[in-house]
């Protein structure tokens, strides 16, 4: 894609930091949303029309963005903007920790575990001015990661890991769930950033 011109500059500085910015502030830089995976399992959401035994995000979109100690992947159909879309949330709080325990399933039942994921529904349900988006919070199950690039170690560009038995739902009453098994596997590579600087 050429360089923007002086007409387009803020248009393009705004739609890289919306591609990009996804829960951190401050970005080293995006996937380029290449490579392979999958989440299947059962989705119960009422309030989306989601009633399935059966259920595949079509995952076909994959991003990790970093910041220091932490890192978001995002496992997407599509690659819309994450409130847009049907995804999968890996909010890495300890990307230390999460590199020393490589190979080593992680509870997320645990409080104190370094990772968290949520399900994200946008794209199948799109939230309204007083609807908000129908997420849904793992509260149990492991998710082992068997690669995951630090960019501030020379440890290689793949990010890759499983995840098995995921129970979540929405903390509503009746409870919006679902239960997930899955697979991920990209090489990062550095985009625009988030921010141009002169």
């Amino acid at each position: 894609m050429p360089a923007p011109d002086g007409s387009r500059q803020g248009r393009s500085r705004r739609a890289a930091r919306l591609a990009c910015a996804v829960v951190l502030s401050l970005l080293l830089g995006c996937a380029n949303g290449v490579g392979e995976g999958e989440v299947t399992g059962a989705v119960f959401a009422p309030e989306c029309g989601i009633d399935n035994t059966a259920w595949d995000l079509g995952a076909n979109f994959f991003v990790q963005d970093t910041n220091m100690n932490t890192a978001v992947i995002r496992i997407q159909h599509g690659s819309d903007y994450l409130d847009l879309s049907n995804g999968v949330v890996l909010s890495v709080h300890d990307l230390d920790a999460v590199r020393e325990t490589v190979g080593t399933p992680i509870d997320l039942a645990d409080p104190d575990a370094p990772v968290s994921m949520v399900l994200t529904l946008a794209g199948t349900c799109r939230p309204g001015r007083r609807d908000p988006s129908v997420v849904l919070l793992a509260r149990s199950g492991t998710v082992t990661f068997t690669a995951i690039h630090d960019p501030r170690e020379n440890n290689g560009p793949e990010t890759s890991g499983s995840f098995a038995g995921v129970m979540m739902d929405d903390g509503e009453e009746p409870p919006s769930t679902a239960s997930l098994d899955g697979y991920f596997t990209f090489l990062f590579a550095r985009g625009r950033p988030g921010q141009r600087y002169p």
